[in-house]
């Protein structure tokens, strides 16, 4: 079982990580499953206060919107798994999540029904073929 944080506004992933005025903290495991956690409200938005938080909780995976090149490569280096350019629910990026399909810069288009997958990885970037 993983533990996940996802800066959100709202019901939605939150657009910058920076900003976020609360966070999703839970635990994912079975797709069929409601996905576990808690709704965490900030004092202030603060970047460095959510990184933090990620290891003070031992997160291993974060879902975000827009994160600074900095804070990615923070997490990364922390060995947290990061899923960013993540647009939609928080909920529907959980569910991708637990089934195993959710990659970064994915749209959740809940207006009609569809999903859109991004290229994968850091707004395209493949480590393999640079």
């Amino acid at each position: 079982m993983s533990t996940v944080l996802i800066p959100i506004q709202g019901h939605y992933v939150a657009p910058r990580f920076d900003l976020t005025p609360e966070v999703w903290l839970g635990r994912y495991d079975q797709p069929d499953r409601e996905p576990q956690g808690k709704v965490l409200v900030l004092a202030h938005p603060s970047a460095d206060k959510v990184c933090q938080m990620v290891l003070d909780e031992r997160v291993t995976v974060v879902v975000c919107g827009g994160i600074e090149g900095q804070y990615f490569e923070y997490l990364i280096w922390k060995k947290v798994e990061v899923f960013d350019s993540v647009i939609g629910s928080y909920k529907k990026a959980v569910q991708a999540l637990a089934e195993g399909r959710l990659r970064s810069e994915m749209i959740f288009r809940e207006d009609f029904g569809q999903e859109q997958a991004g290229a994968g990885g850091r707004h395209g970037y493949d480590a393999q073929n640079p």
